[in-house]
């Protein structure tokens, strides 16, 4: 899977919370999605807690 499988398979099926707030990807590198969900799954194996920062640089 890559960046534009991610995104091909995803958009416009996922509907977030009403008081979620997202950001859009434009302007970020092609992998950053990826990145994301890398940093993501270490956070989560290491029982670490997710902020509103995001942890990682583009």
């Amino acid at each position: 899977m890559d960046s534009s499988t991610l995104k091909g398979g995803c958009q416009g099926r996922f509907r977030p919370p009403g008081d979620a707030h997202f950001e859009g990807t434009e302007g970020m590198p092609a992998d950053w999605c990826l990145r994301l969900i890398k940093e993501a799954k270490r956070i989560i194996k290491s029982g670490g807690e997710f902020t509103a920062e995001i942890p990682i640089k583009p």
